[in-house]
This record gives structure tokens, sequence and C-alpha cells, in this order.
């Protein structure tokens, strides 16, 4: 059974009439109140304004970046944007393809291919700006790393530009200009931005340097699409371009985003952070996991709806698709990862997995077992590509810079990283890799555990603190949405759904009687009869033409004496 905690224990609890903010109901306040927000900054948390967003020129190296490619953009040289196949890379690269655009300049996007060139920027990258007729090249979500591909590009003669937010390595690529705000400590509002909102402030350095007229609604949308999907810690600026971004996004901004909601089923103009991270950013994704991403590019550069279409019928056909691939892989390493039960983490390979799926089934088998994870998908000539998921507590990339010795090439953050290997090496690097997660496990003090930010009664459960708890959203890592705890609840319904994955429940509390979902929580026994205690999130669902709260639930227990906050 799971260990149900509050989220912030170690913090003294706050005072609700201190911590109350006008115009909040009491539970949600408390929960700002929780997580260190005073009134004053908890009501600029809730409704963040443009101004909130760092100036460009606070990140060190934008400026120097942003006059390269304006000076180039006014000698019409021909400027190449070397992209990346995910959703952050490929929100950046229409970013700052627009940007330049409206600075004037010749701009081209190139997207590697996920089988045939793997991660980043090599030095093939010659002949590509070559084909291009590129004079400078400007990297997005990548190239931190890639100093050998910079080298070779610099030495033809044509110029670069990093920018970049993974961690940088031991070398610096020597570009005309690097950017990445996560060389620069982590106390900045702007150190963990991710791809896309590294590219958007740099378009914002482009717009201003060039003089031309800023785009900021697009912009904005797109980057809340790559910051949501990358994961990155949802504070700062981040909290800013999300809930910005968001807004802009149901504005219908970007056609092409607009269009593939509609091929998706949902309306964009009610589009969630949930519905960026579970239905558009795997569509985005899908296409470069199994084929080129070109069709996602072409859906995020179109114009108008009507040009989006095509692209996002092609993107919902590659997702379909995905999903049968990704089932296989997952279902497959979840029987092999029973073999490591004992073990710290999971490191598994297979001939037979699609390397293009492998990242997502790994996050999922991750979050299953609470254990870091690496799958590898290997190839004829005995390389191998893996993708490795963590666990809070626990820094991927700190891990996998202790075995670079390892590796031929890796990258990644803290919790997910790409890694490239030699299988014959693969039994020493699952030791390895066991052995320093091992080592650092005392790090996990709420491992395994449901974390709930406060308790609510029946008579808490209304339509407006839903959308009070919604003024919070997007939610995502370093801002999660608030699981909360009832007790005094009776089970009245329970049933399985989507092919015994899910469950669909009733219950009765103080009274009231309420509908709750549980995905994934299929495999759950029905709890004997008696008072429960419920840990949820709550939220509005469309079901039907109606909208009804719902009880997400994150979990079931028999009814126990708890303190106020849990």
């Amino acid at each position: 059974m799971n260990r149900w905690i509050a989220r912030h224990s170690t913090r003294p609890e706050p005072d609700i009439e201190s911590a109350r903010i006008p115009g909040v109901p009491d539970p949600v306040a408390l929960v700002l109140a929780r997580r260190g927000f005073a009134p004053a900054s908890a009501a600029r948390f809730l409704e963040p304004s443009p101004s909130d967003l760092s100036h460009w020129s606070d990140i060190p190296g934008m400026e120097d970046a942003a006059r390269l490619i304006a000076e180039a953009a006014a000698a019409g040289a021909r400027i190449l944007v070397w992209g990346d196949f995910d959703a952050d890379g490929l929100t950046a690269s229409a970013i700052l393809h627009g940007a330049v655009e409206r600075a004037g300049g010749a701009c081209s996007v190139h997207i590697p291919d996920r089988m045939g060139d793997g991660y980043g920027l090599g030095v093939s990258a010659v002949e590509v700006a070559k084909v291009a007729r590129a004079d400078l090249l400007v990297t997005v979500d990548c190239g931190i790393s890639a100093c050998d591909g910079i080298a070779a590009l610099e030495a033809a003669g044509i110029r670069t530009v990093v920018t970049d937010h993974h961690e940088p390595g031991g070398e610096l690529p020597a570009a005309s200009a690097v950017v990445d705000p996560c060389m620069h400590g982590r106390d900045a509002p702007w150190s963990f931005l991710s791809g896309s909102g590294t590219a958007l402030m740099l378009g914002r350095a482009l717009d201003a340097i060039s003089g031309s007229p800023p785009e900021c609604d697009s912009a904005l949308a797109l980057a809340c699409v790559g910051t949501i999907c990358d994961v990155v810690p949802l504070s700062g600026d981040n909290r800013t371009i999300a809930r910005l971004g968001l807004e802009a996004l149901r504005r219908g901004s970007v056609p092409g985003l607009s269009a593939l909601a509609s091929r998706a089923g949902f309306d964009i103009e009610e589009a969630s952070g949930t519905d960026v991270s579970f239905r558009i950013g795997p569509r985005l994704n899908s296409c470069g996991r199994i084929a080129t991403a070109s069709p996602a590019l072409d859906l995020l550069l179109s114009g108008k709806f009507e040009e989006a279409v095509g692209p996002a019928s092609e993107l919902e056909a590659h997702n379909d698709a995905r999903r049968l691939l990704d089932r296989k892989v997952f279902d497959e390493a979840s029987r092999m990862a029973a073999s490591c039960a004992d073990d710290p983490a999971v490191v598994l390979a297979s001939p037979s997995w699609h390397k293009g799926v492998i990242g997502i089934a790994a996050s999922r088998l991750a979050s299953e077992l609470d254990k870091p994870v690496i799958l590898c998908a290997v190839d004829p000539d005995g390389g191998a590509r893996g993708s490795a998921r963590g666990v809070p507590g626990l820094n991927l990339f700190e891990i996998l810079s202790s075995m670079s010795d390892m590796l031929g090439n890796f990258g990644g953050h803290a919790g997910a990283a790409g890694l490239e290997f030699r299988f014959d090496s693969f039994g020493s690097l699952k030791d390895r890799f066991c052995g320093e997660v091992a080592a650092r496990s005392g790090d996990r003090e709420q491992a395994g555990a449901i974390l709930l930010d406060g308790r609510l009664r029946r008579s808490d459960l209304t339509q407006d603190l839903v959308e009070a708890i919604s003024r919070m959203e997007p939610f995502g890592e370093g801002n999660e949405e608030p699981v909360w705890i009832t007790g005094n609840s009776h089970l009245l319904d329970w049933s399985r759904v989507g092919g015994g994955e899910h469950l669909s429940c009733r219950f009765s509390i103080d009274g009231g009687r309420f509908q709750a979902i549980g995905f994934g929580m299929g495999r759950m026994e029905r709890p004997a009869h008696g008072p429960l205690d419920l840990a949820y999130c709550l939220r509005l669902d469309t079901f039907r033409g109606r909208r009804e709260l719902r009880l997400h639930l994150r979990d079931i227990r028999p009814a126990r004496s708890t303190d106020g906050r849990a």
C-alpha cells in the first residue's frame, strides 16, 4: 500500500488568517502558502502578466546571438535553424523561423531524423548546411555538447550560434555565440527555460535589435507547448510562459495546433495543460518517433487552419501507429522487469524494440515501478541507444556523467536522458548504473508516496473551488496539480473500463454523490465495505456535453484519523 504524506511536511503549517487571498477559496490559499507563497506573490502567481517575464538581455550570450542573426539577416545571408524532433525542439524551431523571417532573413529549418541521424548535431551537419547553402547555422534545443559538429561547421566557413537548455559537458562548443540558461546557476527566473523558452527569448531579442514588429501570441503559445511537454519546472519565467501561452493557444494563435486539436477531438478554446501534455505533445512527437518530423514542422509553420488539416491527419495516423509500438515495448519490458524486482533500477535491452518509442515506455515503467529505468534498442551492428527516465530525488544526468567513460554519447536532464553505447558492455553498464542509483537512494525521502496538499470536506466540493484550482494551471514539474484527501467516503459503484486499465466509480461523501475515475488503477482490488479515504485531484470534466465535477483518483485506503494537512 502506498504511503500518504503531506507534500510539504517539513514546512510549518501556515495560519489561514495570514494565508488568505481576496477572491480565493481557503483550500487553494493554503496550498499556495504551503508551497512558499506569501499572499502578494501568490496573487501574482495566479495572474501573471507579460511584464513578469525576464528581459532577454538578462541571459548571458543572448545579445551576441541576436546581433549575429540580425546582421546575417540584414546582409541577405542564408540562415539554417537546426532543431530537434521532439515537441520542444519543433516548437523552438517554429519560433525562431518566425523571428528570422520577421527580421527579413532567408530562413530554412532542418530537423534531424531520429533513425538515421540520432541525437544532436554531428559532423554530417556540414553537408546538410552546404546543401541548404547556409551561411549561418543556429541550433535550438540542442548543440551544447556538439563540439565536433560545431568545430567542423566553423572550419567550413559556416558561422554557428548554439542555443540550448541541456546540461553542458566538460567542454563548450567553439561557436560564434552560445546561449544556454542552465550554464549560469539555478537562481534566476530564466535558469530552467526549455529549448522553446530560450528560442522565445532569442526571438524577442532579434525583434528588438532588428526593429521588426514582435509576434507575441503565436510565439508564446508555441513556447507554452514546448515548455509543458519538456517537463521543465513550471516556476519563474516558465510559469509566465506556460500560463500566458496557454491563453494564447486558446485564442487560436497557432492555426496548426488548432487543427491538431480538432483532429484529436477537443476544442482548442478549452485546452488545458493536461491537453497539452497528453494530447498535443504525443501527436507532435509521434512522427519524429517512427518516421520523420516533417509533418509536425509543416503543421506548426502553417499560416492557416486549412493548410494544417493535412499535416494534422498525418500526425494522427502516426500517433495511432506509435501507440501500437509503445504498447508492445511496454508489455515486453514489464514482463522482463520482473527479473529486476530486487534491483534499485531497471536496465533492459532488446533488438526488437523500436528506438523511437523506448522513451515513452521507460517513462511509464519508471512511474509504475517508482525506479529509474533505462530501455535500450539494440542495432544489428552492435550499437545500442537507450532512453533513461528517472524518479524524484535522483539526478539522471549526474549519474550518466559519472559513467561517461562507458558511453559513446549522452545528454539530457535530471529526469530524462538519452545515451548511446556498445551493446557488448551492457552488463557492465547495468551494474554500474544500479550501483550509482543505490548510492544516491538516500535522497529519496518521499519515494513511492502519495503527496497530499490538503483536506477537503463535502461542502468544499464545488465548481467554484475547481475554478479557483484552475487558476493555478498549467500543472507540471514544480507546479503539481493539488492532490486532496477526503474521508468518510462510501463506495457505491465500482467498474473497470478501458480494457480493464482504468476504474470508474461512484462514492457517497456525507450524503453527496460523486463520480470518480482512476486512470491506470484497473489492477486495484475493490475495497472492503466501510468508510474510505480518497486521494484525488478535483476537476470539471465534459461528459456527454455536460460539465460535471469529477474526482480523479490517485489512491484509496480504509479510513483512518489524520491531521488537517493530510
